[in-house]
């Protein structure tokens, strides 16, 4: 599928750096979590300097940043960024690829009448959702991996006013602390906020901050 819609593949390299840092849940492998800013140019980790050297071998031109700090958080380049403004149009990156008749289109099929037996997805069947989680004042956590901490308020905050400032209706994928959907209830011009979550412990918050914040609504399941 790939090579014949003209994708060519690129063999990561080992990590220049492989140490991890202490809380960090990702793997070594983050050496490939690059932040595409063109058709040209890559932003690179300024510590990966192998990964620098294939992509500049393959025509790119590479930024290094440094951004090894950021690891401490469970991600990098690409997993900070979030694109609100694009100034390109469309582009299928697949125009030989009809997925009505593709083996793979047929294996998921397959897979999710599975998982609708088991309950796990789909609107006609039963919902079970029920991991327990446990929420407090600076951690979410679910069955006890860590999924959520309160010193990721500024950072979420900012992200909130930036696509609530303008006002409408707002959908978000997840509810967790509350720490952007209490941000984006801050803003007036907010008609509608629409919150997807899949926990029922989660869930079961966003009903109790719905309480006194009607523009919530909250949708339980699977996005």
């Amino acid at each position: 599928m790939w090579l014949d819609n003209g994708w060519k593949f690129i063999t990561g390299p080992e990590p220049n750096n492989p140490a991890i840092p202490q809380f960090s849940q990702s793997s070594k492998w983050l050496n490939m979590n690059v932040l595409v800013i063109d058709e040209n140019k890559v932003i690179v980790e300024a510590q990966e300097e192998s990964m620098a050297h294939v992509l500049e071998d393959a025509g790119f031109e590479v930024l290094p940043i440094d951004f090894r700090k950021v690891f401490e958080f469970g991600g990098s380049l690409h997993c900070s960024t979030w694109d609100i403004e694009r100034e390109d149009e469309p582009v299928d990156l697949f125009p030989n690829f009809k997925i009505e008749e593709s083996e793979w289109h047929n294996e998921i099929n397959l897979q999710r009448n599975k998982s609708n037996k088991r309950g796990y997805v789909g609107v006609t069947e039963k919902i079970n959702y029920g991991a327990k989680a446990k929420i407090t004042k600076t951690h979410l956590t679910i069955e006890g991996h860590p999924v959520m901490e309160s010193w990721e308020t500024p950072y979420m905050h900012a992200l909130a006013d930036r696509v609530a400032a303008d006002g409408g209706h707002m959908l978000e994928v997840g509810f967790g602390m509350a720490i952007s959907a209490t941000q984006i209830q801050s803003h007036p011009k907010v008609t509608k906020h629409s919150i997807i979550e899949i926990n029922k412990d989660v869930f079961d918050t966003m009903t109790e901050l719905k309480k006194t914040h009607p523009k919530i609504n909250g949708l339980f399941g699977p996005w």
